[in-house]
Parts: C-alpha cells; sequence; structure tokens
C-alpha cells in the first residue's frame, strides 16, 4: 500500500431525493439523551444483561458448536488475490470479500490509470475486541495483510462495534494512505483521539451525500443511509453514537455502477418463542408461528433506501451472527431477512457477509450458506457468497 493522490470532497453536486421520514430526524437522542434511537416498530432494545443470560445461564438457547481451526478451511481463502478482475471485465466494478463485512470496492478506470477505489469497515486484527488477549478470535484469517491492500480513496465504517472498526487496521491506513475516512454522526472524536487529521474526516447523518474525487482517476456518490442498529465500545456508551448503511455510486462514467453495503443490520424483532422447538420465525414449523412472524411488522427504511437510492448492481448484505433469534433478530440479519433486504433495496446481485470470520453467535458457522441458498429459491436476481479473498464483478 502506498500514498495516493488526495482525494476532494465537496457537497453533492445534484442532491439526490429523500424520503419524508428523512427530514423528522427521529433517530436523533431525544433532548437531555445522548442515545441513538431506531425510530421504528421493527426494533426492540435487549440490554446487554438480557446477553449475558441467555449467553451464560440459558444454555438450551447458546449451544456451544465446536469453533473451527483455520487449518479446517471451512471457508475458501484466496490468497493471490485478482484486484482487478480477469481480463475483459476490468472495465466492470469489482467488489473483493476481505473477510466478515470488510469489501474492497475499485470503480473502472475510464480511460485513467486506474478506478476510485473504497474499503469497507477494515479489520484485519486478530480478535474483535478491546483486548489483544480475550474475546473473539478468527477461525479464518485475512487473505492478506492490510499492506497488500491496493490504496484506498475512501474508507467507509458503518459502525463503532470491534468487528467492524479497528484499531490497529485505522491506524496503519492513518500513516500510510490519504484516504478520507467517512463515518456516521458522533464517530468523529474517535478518529480525532486517534490522530487522523480533521480534515480527513467526514462525518455524515443518515440521507446525507458527499461528491469524492480524485484528479485523473474519478468520482463517486458517497451516502449515509439508514440501518437498524446500536453501539457501543464499552460498558457506558451503547447508542452513543449513530450507525449506518451506505450508498457509493461512480459518478464517472455513462452508466456509473451504483452500489449498496448495509454494514449491519436486522430487520425485524422476532419474539421469544415459549417452545425453543418452535421459533417465531421462517424455519417455525407450527402454523400460528409462521403466521406470527408473517405478521411482525419489518423496517421500512429499505423500502426507502430502495426508492430513494436504487437499484442498486451490487448489495453487501449480512446473512450470519442471528441466533438466538429472539435476541440477536432485532440488529442482525437472518439469511431470510437478508434476502428481504436484496428485495426492498432493489439489488439486481448481493454478496453475503458479516460470516465466515469469528464465531460470534450460537448458529453453526456454516449454516447461513446453506440457509441463503433456500432463502434464495424462486427469488428473482443473484445473491449468494464468495470465498474470501474473491470478487464479484458488476457493469
Amino acid at each position: 500500500m502506498s500514498m495516493a493522490a488526495i482525494p476532494l470532497v465537496t457537497p453533492a453536486a445534484i442532491p439526490s431525493s429523500n424520503p419524508e421520514s428523512a427530514a423528522l430526524k427521529a433517530h436523533h437522542p431525544k433532548p437531555g439523551s445522548k442515545r441513538f434511537e431506531n425510530p421504528w416498530d421493527s426494533f426492540t432494545d435487549h440490554s446487554l444483561w438480557d446477553f449475558f443470560k441467555s449467553r451464560f445461564f440459558y444454555g438450551t438457547e447458546w449451544p456451544r458448536h465446536p469453533i473451527p481451526t483455520p487449518e479446517e478451511g471451512l471457508v475458501s481463502v484466496t490468497r493471490d488475490i485478482d484486484w482487478e478482475g480477469p481480463e475483459g471485465e476490468r472495465e466492470k466494478a469489482r467488489a473483493v470479500w476481505l473477510g466478515h463485512a470488510c469489501f474492497w470496492l475499485k470503480f473502472p478506470a475510464h480511460g485513467g490509470e486506474r478506478g476510485l477505489r473504497v474499503l469497507f469497515d477494515p479489520v484485519f486484527s486478530d480478535r474483535c475486541s478491546p483486548f489483544s488477549f480475550m474475546g473473539p478470535k478468527r477461525y479464518t484469517p485475512p487473505p492478506c495483510p492490510i499492506s497488500a491492500v491496493p490504496t484506498p480513496d475512501a474508507v467507509v465504517i458503518s459502525h463503532n462495534h470491534y468487528d467492524h472498526l479497528d484499531v490497529a487496521t485505522i491506524t496503519y491506513l492513518r500513516d500510510n494512505t490519504s484516504c478520507q475516512f467517512f463515518i456516521p454522526l458522533g464517530n468523529k472524536q474517535w478518529l480525532l483521539d486517534s490522530k487522523i487529521p480533521g480534515s480527513r474526516i467526514q462525518e455524515l447523518d443518515w440521507w446525507d451525500e458527499l461528491d469524492l474525487s480524485v484528479e485523473g482517476v474519478g468520482s463517486a456518490r458517497v451516502g449515509c443511509l439508514p440501518a437498524q442498529h446500536f453501539t457501543g465500545r464499552g460498558l457506558g456508551d451503547r447508542y452513543h453514537t449513530l450507525w449506518a448503511s451506505w450508498q457509493i455510486r461512480d459518478l464517472t462514467g455513462p452508466k456509473g455502477a451504483n452500489i449498496y453495503f448495509a454494514g449491519d443490520t436486522g430487520y425485524r424483532a422476532v419474539p421469544r418463542p415459549t417452545d425453543p422447538t418452535d421459533p417465531i420465525d421462517s424455519m417455525a414449523t407450527s402454523k400460528q408461528n409462521k403466521e406470527k412472524f408473517q405478521s411482525l411488522p419489518t423496517c421500512p427504511a429499505f423500502r426507502e433506501i430502495g426508492n430513494h437510492r436504487g437499484p442498486f448492481d451490487l448489495a453487501l448484505i449480512p446473512v450470519g451472527a442471528y441466533d438466538p433469534r429472539y435476541l440477536m433478530s432485532p440488529v442482525h440479519c437472518s439469511p431470510e431477512d437478508a434476502v428481504e433486504v436484496f428485495r426492498d433495496v432493489r439489488a439486481r446481485k448481493a454478496v453475503g457477509m458479516h460470516w465466515g470470520a469469528w464465531v460470534l453467535t450460537s448458529e453453526e458457522v456454516m449454516e447461513p450458506v446453506g440457509r441463503l441458498r433456500e432463502a434464495m429459491r424462486g427469488v428473482e436476481g443473484e445473491f449468494g457468497v464468495v470465498g474470501i479473498g474473491e470478487g464479484v464483478d458488476v457493469e
């Protein structure tokens, strides 16, 4: 990785349309509060105590599956990464999965030396934890060191959880690139404390847009969009900073690719079942629970995103870390929820992420792949997974 031309950030030249809900700012902290909110009926808040009870006291809710080792090779890892794509495909946008929620995106060169590059949620540390000696440890390594990643022009962060925002990785990018950092509201101080100059930090609210350009390379629209999640890096800062999904649209070519990065998000809040063997979700066995699941409110933000920022040529959508369902559903999509997001945002193609690196929840590590395949049966469009270090190309 090496220093590149300095990116320039300007207000959106021709702003996109916004839904009526955007002006309400219902997600902002109420007077006297520091907490951002998920302003939808599709969300239910669970406390840290709820998590610990489920994790350590309700054994049937959190079965202990063996943690894989890197040697088992459950997830395919390509170390000889084809960053630019095969011959004949290089005038397409390309997204390379670097594990969990990290993607490297490049737009076509459009006759220049290279295209604009964006890095999403980069985490190259071994553990996603405040500690180097404890916390979730990778069972699948990154496909390359951060130093081998082609220099990004922009780094886009969805939120501040440790599996999405990593001190060591951000420090490397600060010192070895001239990239701009795009973050949701409330996160600027963390980057300033990490010694990143304020001139390189772009803090956005939901539905805000900026244009990013690099001389001789190209330009793109960067849009901050809603997601259903939460934040916190300690015991006392839950919800104190905003979370987001993002749009990156190529502005250089005649028909620039439109990319959606969902970050980390839920879609609906599933209640706790009275019978653990009959969940209230798409896997329900009883008619009653199937009907109850179908009647649950879903997050309206994704349909708004599809209507006002879509359609998308490619969507990067989380499909893992979803069990126990009643606990995780408000903030993490199941594969079935992910397919609903795919349809709501009007994406032509999608890649599943947020799986395959760390054991964060109670489902078996390869389960999301099979459930996603089943959920896509009969659904129009392409939505699957790729191996770590593999890429997908879009027009």
